[in-house]
């Protein structure tokens, strides 16, 4: 009985095994074109993202882990985008470039790793809520991790942390029916809560949308649910303090330019979905297997379990809320308007879909004809991976006619834009260097800085005297501040620098003599009675009040996190 007992546990490692592999064999697959071309390939958001990452390991170098500005990325005048970002991915993204000195390597493991765990994340979810069924489990991390829409996201937006708040959405997914099912709280508080660490709006749509599946399951609402509720958004909270907490300072302090005002919302039609699907490209419309899934799943509604009819239900009408048929013109003039794009909202049902398309494509050839059955499953496979070898293919050949960065990227020489996307390229670190510090995208900067933005960009650095570009400002970054150094070419009353304040909880010096925290009309540190000639300014974003801040979201974010791991902690400690 032992020796049994031992061999079943050799074969449960040995599968186990096996099953990581091959998963790591599929991320490396679906990425393969990508890495034929031994380089980063420009995408919508690349620019924005590298700066992120360049900005944290900057500060980690220099032993600061949790920065609250960038300054020594998007214009090294203090945005504070670190702020206002959740930053998990970023994290694992620069250590990964602090360990193997060669940022390509690095974006490309990350990529690896990116797809590694949709894959596992959506097989084990599955598992947890259709216990036993592995070939349905494997077919739809399959289908799930290869779809067109997470390679929108890799390749043509880059913006990796999207892909991950999709990894997490099947353990999400599967958290909420557990607390539907059997008032266990957990999962979904752990899942939500990395998912709000990895991307805020990912967090928000999947809020939405569970929000929509417990209102079609209203029948199973009850005291004890609600309590359970309540406990995995405590916990949520508790966890996610530590980028909540300092976001909060920020956009209290002041009226800022949030990405949402550009107000643009895109609604889907059916001529759109057709000309997305007949170029077989990567788009953030539903793929080709998700439509087959839906539609399928519509056809066999009846012999459908409850949970996937609540996701069909609750996924098809999601669809129609991206429809033009809902007043989006309004919808861009509200809060909504921060999603910027409807197809946003598009994750869960691809997800529904990719599940029921698995689901259902086996339940045809039941055990009743398992040779069949097991014929089927090896055949989806090689289907759905050949789908995405034609969508590598298809945006292979724009990568062949990109142009690598050899000169520093600001406002005289700028990445060059055309679809589906940008056309650049880079090969080493020197040339990722040179897209490291100016930026032309000004989330998150204070509305007052707008009229100046242009002149007090990388690598200029104007001082602002009347509205108009003054002196040149010489800036070397330092975590969360800047040294500035100036010829001031005769005395001001006052004279505003090129470095942000978003509040008054910073500090000042003057050649060395700390002054008054003056927030110019442009937001930006002012000085006043200021003499002619050679000074040095230096600020830093740090004080008192805000030191209270960070400690207090560091001890609620270890709370969550202890009664996460330990729910019962509480209990335990009011009995000793």
């Amino acid at each position: 009985m032992m020796m049994n007992t031992f061999y079943l546990k050799i074969r449960k490692s040995i599968d186990r095994l096996t099953l990581s592999l091959v998963f790591i064999c599929i991320a490396f697959f679906t990425n393969a074109l990508y890495f034929k071309t031994g380089s980063i390939e420009g995408a919508h958001d690349l620019v924005f993202h590298f700066q992120r990452v360049h900005n944290l390991v900057e500060n980690i170098n220099r032993l600061h882990f949790n920065p609250l500005l960038n300054t020594y990325s998007f214009n090294q005048f203090g945005s504070a985008v670190a702020s206002c970002y959740p930053n998990l991915v970023t994290y694992l993204f620069a250590i990964l470039i602090i360990i193997l000195k060669n940022q390509v390597l690095a974006y490309q493991s990350l990529m690896i790793l990116t797809n590694l765990i949709v894959l596992v994340n959506t097989y084990i979810s599955f598992n947890l809520v259709f216990v036993g069924k592995k070939k349905e489990a494997f077919l739809t991390s399959v289908a799930y991790s290869s779809c067109s829409l997470v390679g929108y996201y890799q390749y043509v937006s880059g913006d990796l942390s999207a892909v991950w708040g999709m990894g997490f959405l099947p353990l999400a997914s599967a958290g909420l029916y557990h607390l539907v099912k059997n008032n266990r709280y957990r999962l979904l508080a752990f899942s939500m809560s990395t998912i709000f660490l990895c991307h805020l709006l990912s967090f928000i749509i999947i809020s939405f949308t569970f929000g929509l599946v417990v209102l079609i399951n209203y029948d199973r609402l009850n005291g004890t649910l609600f309590i359970s509720l309540l406990k995995a958004i405590g916990i949520t909270i508790l966890v996610t303090s530590i980028f909540w907490i300092k976001t909060l300072v920020i956009l209290l302090s002041t009226k800022l330019y949030v990405p949402g005002d550009i107000g643009l919302l895109y609604p889907i039609d059916l001529k759109t979905l057709y000309h997305s699907i007949k170029s077989f490209s990567y788009n953030w419309n539903l793929s080709i297997v998700a439509i087959m899934g839906i539609v399928a799943g519509i056809i066999s509604f009846k012999i459908l379990s409850n949970v996937l009819r609540s996701c069909l239900i609750a996924s098809l009408m999601i669809i129609f809320f991206c429809t033009g048929f809902m007043p989006w013109d309004f919808f861009a003039k509200t809060p909504i308007a921060i999603i910027q794009w409807v197809n946003r909202l598009m994750i869960f049902p691809e997800l529904t879909g990719c599940v029921l398309f698995s689901v259902i494509i086996l339940k045809i050839f039941s055990n009743k004809l398992a040779k069949a059955n097991k014929i089927v499953f090896v055949l989806s496979i090689f289907l759905l991976l050949g789908l995405n070898y034609k969508l590598q293919r298809n945006l292979y050949g724009y990568f062949q006619t990109d142009s690598y960065v050899t000169t520093e990227h600001d406002a005289t020489h700028s990445l060059r834009w055309t679809e589906p996307i940008n056309s650049y390229k880079l090969k080493n670190n020197d040339q990722v260097e040179n897209i490291l510090r100016y930026q032309d995208i000004s989330d998150y900067t204070p509305s007052k800085t707008i009229s100046v933005y242009l002149k007090i960009q990388y690598p200029d650095h104007n001082a602002i005297f009347n509205n108009s570009a003054s002196f040149k400002v010489h800036t070397t970054p330092i975590p969360d501040g800047a040294i500035m150094k100036f010829n001031a070419n005769k005395s001001y009353k006052n004279v505003e620098l090129p470095f942000i304040l978003y509040n008054h909880m910073y500090k000042v010096t003057l050649d060395g003599h700390k002054v008054d925290t003056v927030i110019g009309p442009h937001s930006l540190v002012q000085l006043n009675n200021l003499k002619k000639g050679h000074h040095t300014v230096k600020v830093v974003y740090s004080n008192i009040k805000l030191n209270i801040m960070k400690i207090i979201s560091y001890v609620l974010c270890a709370t969550g996190l202890v009664l996460l791991i330990k729910p019962d902690w509480i209990t335990r400690l009011k009995k000793s």
